[in-house]
């Protein structure tokens, strides 16, 4: 697992010292080895972490034939079988590692061959003859890449800090609807970033640049929507889940470094543990982190795995870490942009503890998006009986009844109360009631800076996806998942999570085939009823796991936010509520009541975290409105 960056410029030298200083900015990301490469107006750096080939993979690295370069973050876990077909056609190795599997392929296939890769990757490969760069994203978006196609030239790098270090000139401009989704979302989708020109490279493409600087792409190669429809038994379909998961999960296995896995206690981290412990020949190193509130504790249920599959367990108490505060700035700038998924921050210890055992980590990533793990799939599954039965008016009768009442007994509260309330109000299976944070009228009552919330909900949050018109609607709203909320909160937060302890994850659920084989399913047997979720996921691996594990309400991996911001981080957020930034963006009046409220009982945290978050990227990277 590394971090890459790069220029191609369309006239001028490269700045080599500004190259060094952009891979340096990644150093958390590869601590091992550093690189550089410069040639005219390109230039390439790497920083290194070792998994594979600890002694001759270094990067950037040419062909055989010296015609291309590439720097590489990610793995390619079918690289082995890919070596022995080059061979075939002649290529002649150098080295043992993945990354000049790729480079054979490229020159035999060009970016076509990117569609023979299993793995997660973000790589770029010049074209020495041609005078070309093409980037290169997974098909799942797991490995990040941010570039930025402008008059002077291609830049890109894997996190904001190294690209900006390369063009500071990018952070110049902000873009208002990227900004409005996060205050939506509380994330900002692809391919959109906080600055208005740096893109993400959307998950399954590759774009072209060459020496003119004229851009070809972004170009799709991935096409789960083309999916054939699943028409076996359910039978068949369990065992081949089995297969298809066993065999992801063996893959991810290969590593020359100490390999772990974390485990939350939850259905999906659990399967992937007892899987592991299938495979090897030894007990699997695991690593939990749980908070002092038992509301938010799953250590138990880890434990009882950890127990029944003999791993060689650990766990850590993240409310014991009292300097929280300080750290928070270093776990939120890698993003570049506003990001408040507060799940990063036990995300980013349980990988530290892990980094004391392991370098490579497996996790249970991406269930809840494929399989209907989250609360807002049963929601979707209620909306469609209410209206098959056409019993929607009677349920939002007795929910506005519900309202007046409260009313009557001194509780304050209007309707819609819930994303629910507002997804059935809707009456549609709409990705915004069911997938937003708040909604723009919500919004204009904090926001005071009028570009944010000038557009609607709509508007900013419009699809861009194709689907498959045989999938029944619930699958098509998964896919919407997988494109927006596992593509940009899940997945970035993983990857930084990890990359700030130096180590790298690995998700046998983002298996691209097990992608593929998830959607090709119906609904029935991802959601069964309005709770029974990850029906088939639970019937394959029951067997593997302690009885009962699979019966108990899912908690997430959520922490007490409410209850730090009244103490290890109530200063860090009113001094970033206090900020110049937060006077020009928010009712600042409003938002301070909020916080008095807050200390006082009430709970205004999701509110408060997001502003505060905003606050602090806009004041690490000088932002002005």
């Amino acid at each position: 697992m590394c971090g890459i960056s790069g220029c191609f410029l369309v006239g001028g030298q490269v700045d080599t010292e500004a190259l060094q200083r952009s891979v340096t900015a990644m150093n958390h990301r590869g601590p091992d080895e550093r690189g550089v490469f410069v040639e005219g107006t390109l230039g390439l750096g790497h920083a290194r972490l070792s998994i594979i080939d600890l002694s001759t993979g270094q990067q950037p690295m040419k062909s055989a034939d010296g015609r291309y370069v590439i720097v590489f973050n990610g793995e390619i876990y079918n690289f082995v079988d890919l070596r022995k077909t080059c061979e075939a056609f002649g290529y002649s190795f150098r080295t043992h590692s993945d990354t000049e599997v790729i480079l054979a392929l490229y020159g035999a296939y060009g970016a076509a061959c990117v569609e023979r890769l299993r793995g997660m990757f973000a790589f770029a490969i010049y074209d020495r003859r041609e005078r070309s760069v093409v980037l290169v994203r997974d098909r799942l978006g797991v490995k990040p890449l941010l570039y930025a196609a402008t008059p002077a030239g291609l830049f890109f790098a894997s996190e904001m800090p190294a690209l900006l270090t390369l063009a500071p000139l990018l952070r110049n401009e902000i873009d208002p609807d990227a900004l409005g989704e996060y205050f939506i979302r509380q994330y900002i989708t692809t391919p959109r970033t906080a600055f208005r020109h740096v893109r993400k490279l959307e998950a399954g493409t590759w774009l072209r640049c060459d020496d003119s600087g004229s851009v070809e792409g972004p170009q799709r190669y991935w096409f789960p929507e083309r999916v054939n429809r699943y028409r076996g038994s359910k039978q068949h379909a369990i065992e081949e889940l089995r297969e298809r998961f066993t065999e992801a999960t063996r893959i991810r296995l290969i590593s020359e470094r100490p390999v772990g896995a974390l485990l939350s206690g939850g259905t999906d981290s659990s399967i992937t543990v007892a899987v592991m412990s299938k495979i090897l020949n030894r007990p699997v190193k695991t690593y939990s982190v749980g908070f002092s509130e038992k509301k938010w504790d799953e250590r138990p249920y880890a434990r009882a795995t950890a127990q029944h599959c003999a791993t060689e367990h650990e766990e850590l108490v993240v409310e014991f870490d009292t300097d929280l505060a300080d750290r928070l700035p270093a776990l939120l700038q890698p993003f570049g942009e506003p990001y408040a998924d507060d799940s990063l921050i036990p995300s980013y210890y349980a990988a530290r503890l892990a980094r004391s055992g392991a370098i490579v980590i497996l996790t249970g990533d991406g269930a809840d998006e494929m399989w209907a793990g989250y609360k807002r799939a049963y929601h979707a599954a209620l909306l469609l009986f209410l209206n098959r039965y056409r019993l929607r008016p009677v349920w939002l009768a007795g929910r506005r009844l519900d309202v007046w009442q409260r009313a009557v007994r001194g509780r304050r509260g209007s309707f819609p109360r819930s994303q629910l309330d507002r997804l059935l109000q809707c009456g549609e299976m709409s990705p915004v009631h069911l997938t937003t944070r708040f909604t723009m009228d919500a919004l204009r009552q904090w926001l005071r800076w009028e570009p944010l919330y000038a557009r609607s909900d709509e508007e900013i949050l419009k699809s861009r996806w194709p689907s498959n018109p045989e999938w029944d609607e619930l699958t098509t709203f998964l896919y919407y998942e997988l494109k927006t909320f596992l593509a940009d909160d899940v997945l970035p937060k993983v990857d930084i999570a990890t990359m700030l302890n130096s180590i790298e994850a690995r998700s046998p659920f983002l298996d691209h085939q097990v992608v593929e084989f998830a959607l090709s399913l119906p609904r029935e047997y991802k959601l069964r009823g309005f709770h029974g979720s990850k029906y088939l996921l639970k019937e394959a691996f029951s067997e593997l796991l302690p009885p009962g594990l699979f019966d108990r309400p899912k908690m997430g991996f959520t922490p007490p936010m409410g209850t730090w911001l009244r103490t290890l981080l109530k200063e860090w957020c009113a001094d970033q509520l206090c900020s110049d930034i937060s006077r020009r963006v928010f009712n600042h009046t409003d938002l301070m009541r909020r916080f008095q409220e807050h200390q006082n009982g009430a709970d205004h945290a999701r509110v408060l975290w997001m502003a505060a978050v905003f606050c602090q990227w806009a004041n690490q990277y000088k932002i002005s409105v």
